[in-house]
């Protein structure tokens, strides 16, 4: 064997091991994807059973939560109670799309907090809520209430 021939076996054996790599860390990626998938499951779950927690253990916070989302006056201590449970649940909705929006929630799960926040924002209170209180969220998930929940009301 020649030194041309021990050179072709050397880059055939290379690109074969190349190959092997590639599908290794292919295989690699796909675990951890499903991996963040899971761990992002459960986050999701838990940051979202805190603030239903909140609002049904706490007589005062769930008189709170109904009396602002009915549109009825709250002085301001419960007005500052109502915002702080807001913007945890805003908070949770934000983190949510942006899960959605990287690819680390499946279609059907971003559905299911879509049609939560829709819900929220049925009620007048909410709305009145959102259009007086300046909650600092994501411009995109501004744009996305705006457009899917608020847009109706103005036509």
């Amino acid at each position: 064997m020649d030194i041309m021939e021990l050179g072709a076996i050397g880059d055939l054996v290379g690109g074969i091991a190349v190959l092997v790599t590639l599908a290794y860390l292919a295989m690699q990626v796909r675990q951890n994807t499903a991996q963040v998938r899971v761990q992002t499951g459960a986050l999701e779950a838990g940051t979202t059973s805190q603030a239903v927690d909140l609002t049904i253990r706490d007589e005062v916070m769930t008189d709170i939560f109904l009396r602002a989302t009915a549109g009825e006056a709250l002085d301001p201590r419960e007005a500052l109670r109502f915002d702080a449970l807001m913007l945890m649940n805003m908070t949770n909705f934000e983190n949510y799309y942006r899960q959605y929006r990287n690819g680390l929630m499946e279609e059907e799960q971003w559905e299911k907090w879509h049609r939560l926040l829709g819900w929220y924002f049925k009620s007048d209170g909410m709305r009145r809520w959102w259009k007086e209180t300046q909650i600092p969220v994501s411009r995109s998930l501004a744009a996305l209430i705006e457009r899917d929940f608020l847009a109706a009301e103005s036509r």
